[in-house]
C-alpha cells in the first residue's frame, strides 16, 4: 500500500487553511474526492456524551470535516454504555438504515461483526495504510477468518497503576513492578499510614468491571481464559492463583475497605480522587481526572504518578488494553460517504484535531503532562480484552 503520510499532511494543511483562510478556502477544499457526497447526512451511534475525546471529535467534525466535504455527521450519544450493544444489534437487525456508523468495544465483536460492512475495497481504493496501527488492533476489527476488515481503531487505553508519590517517598517505597511487591508495599503503607488505605479496589459484578484487575493477574501469571481448543479453563493453576490473589487483597490483607465489594471502577477511582487511598489500578484515561484540580483533592493532583500495571514475579507484566473500533453498518444507505467519515475520523488529520482540542482543555484546567485518553463517567470504558506481553493476548482473538 502507498504511504498515507503525504495525503494526511496535505489534508491537515487544508484543514488548517480552512480555519484561517475564510470561506473561499472551504469552497476550494470541497473540490476533492468527497465532493459527490456533499449534502449527505450521516448518523453515528456511539455512547458516552461526557467523554472529552468524543466531545472534541464532534466539534472537529463540525468545524473541519463538514466544511471540507459537505457531509454532515450527527453523533447520537444518547444511548447509555450498558445498552449500546443491544442498540447496535437491534438497529442492524432491523435493517432500517437509521444509523450509518457505529463504535463498538472489542469484546462485543462476535455480536456486532455480522452486521458490519467489509472495508477491504474502500481501504485499498483510498490507499489507507493499515501499518499506522499495531496488527493486533487490525485483528480486532477483522472477521473471524481474517479475510475482511470490518472496523478501524477509534479509541483505546491501557491498565496502569496510579500511586501517591508523597506517600511512597515518605516511606521509602518505589512503584511496585510485581503483584508480590505490591503486597509488600501495601503492607508497609497499612502499618505506617492510618489516614489512607493502601489500595482502592472494586469487586462488584457490573459491565464486567470486576474482571479488570483479575485479568491483569491471570495473564501476567501466564494463564488464559480459553485453552487451545477455545474451551474455558477457569480452574487452571494460573487461574486459581490469580483468583486467590484477587480475593486476598481484600479478605486476607485488608488493603481496601469492605465497600470495595459494591464499588465499581468509577467508585474506586473516586476513593483515590478524594485522597483516601495510596494506589489505584485502572484505565490510563483517569490520569486527567487525578491531575485535574476540578475533579480531585489538591494532595492527589500534586502527588499522582503512574506506572504499568504490576506483573507476576518471575513471569513479567501483561499489557492489558481496551479498544473501541468504528465501523460502517451494512444497512447504511450512505456507505461510501460513511467510509469517507470513518477514514477522516481515524486518520492523523482527525486525531490531530482531537489532540489539539484535548490539549487546550487540559491547559485550561492545569493538568500536567501530554494529553491522554480523557475521562468520562464511571463505566463508560467498557469491557476490555487485550494484548499481553509482546502481542495480542490469545483471549482477545477468541471471537
Amino acid at each position: 500500500m502507498k504511504n498515507r503520510a503525504p495525503i494526511r499532511a496535505a489534508f491537515a494543511m487544508a484543514l488548517t487553511l480552512s480555519v484561517w483562510g475564510g470561506s473561499h478556502v472551504a469552497t476550494a477544499a470541497r473540490n476533492n474526492a468527497a465532493e459527490p457526497y456533499a449534502g449527505t447526512t450521516l448518523n453515528f451511534l456511539v455512547c458516552c456524551p461526557t467523554v472529552a475525546q468524543f466531545v472534541a471529535m464532534q466539534k472537529a467534525t463540525d468545524s473541519s470535516f463538514t466544511p471540507s466535504t459537505g457531509i454532515t455527521v450527527h453523533w447520537d450519544t444518547s444511548t447509555p454504555y450498558p445498552a449500546l450493544e443491544q442498540k447496535i444489534v437491534s438497529t442492524a437487525v432491523s435493517g432500517n438504515g437509521a444509523y450509518d456508523l457505529v463504535a463498538w468495544p472489542d469484546s462485543w465483536g462476535s455480536a456486532v461483526k455480522p452486521y458490519l460492512l467489509p472495508l477491504n475495497s474502500y481501504v485499498q481504493q483510498a490507499h489507507v495504510n493499515l501499518r499506522d496501527w499495531p496488527q493486533s488492533f487490525i485483528n480486532i476489527g477483522s472477521s473471524i477468518d481474517g479475510k475482511h476488515l470490518l472496523g478501524l481503531p477509534f479509541r483505546g487505553h491501557a491498565q496502569l497503576l496510579f500511586y501517591r508519590t508523597d506517600i511512597f517517598k515518605k516511606l521509602g517505597l518505589e512503584a511496585p513492578s510485581t503483584w508480590q511487591q505490591l503486597i509488600a508495599d501495601a503492607s508497609v503503607i497499612k502499618k505506617k499510614t492510618s489516614s489512607v488505605d493502601p489500595l482502592a479496589l472494586y469487586y462488584t459484578v457490573g459491565a464486567g468491571q470486576n474482571l479488570f484487575i483479575w485479568l491483569n493477574m491471570l495473564w501476567s501469571n501466564g494463564g488464559t481464559l480459553l485453552d487451545s481448543s477455545n474451551q474455558p479453563q477457569f480452574a487452571s493453576p494460573a487461574g486459581i492463583q490469580a483468583t486467590q490473589l484477587y480475593i486476598d487483597l481484600l479478605r486476607k490483607y485488608h488493603f481496601t475497605k469492605p465497600a470495595a465489594l459494591i464499588n465499581d471502577e468509577g467508585a474506586a477511582g473516586t476513593v483515590f480522587q478524594k485522597g483516601q487511598a495510596a494506589m489505584w489500578i485502572g484505565w490510563s484515561w483517569y490520569e486527567e481526572l487525578f491531575t485535574n484540580p476540578s475533579d480531585s483533592a489538591p494532595v492527589v493532583v500534586k502527588n499522582t504518578s503512574f506506572a504499568p500495571a504490576p506483573g507476576w514475579q518471575g513471569k513479567g507484566r501483561a499489557a492489558y488494553s481496551f479498544t473501541f473500533e468504528a465501523s460502517v453498518l451494512q444497512s447504511s444507505k450512505h456507505q461510501a460517504a460513511a467510509f469517507e467519515y470513518l477514514k477522516w475520523l481515524t486518520s492523523s488529520a482527525g486525531r490531530a484535531q482531537d489532540t489539539a482540542r484535548q490539549g487546550r482543555s487540559q491547559d485550561r484546567h492545569g493538568s500536567r503532562g501530554a494529553p491522554v485518553e480523557p475521562a468520562g463517567s464511571a463505566g463508560q470504558c467498557g469491557q476490555p480484552r487485550g494484548p499481553a506481553r509482546d502481542g495480542l493476548h490469545p483471549d482477545a482473538l477468541s471471537e
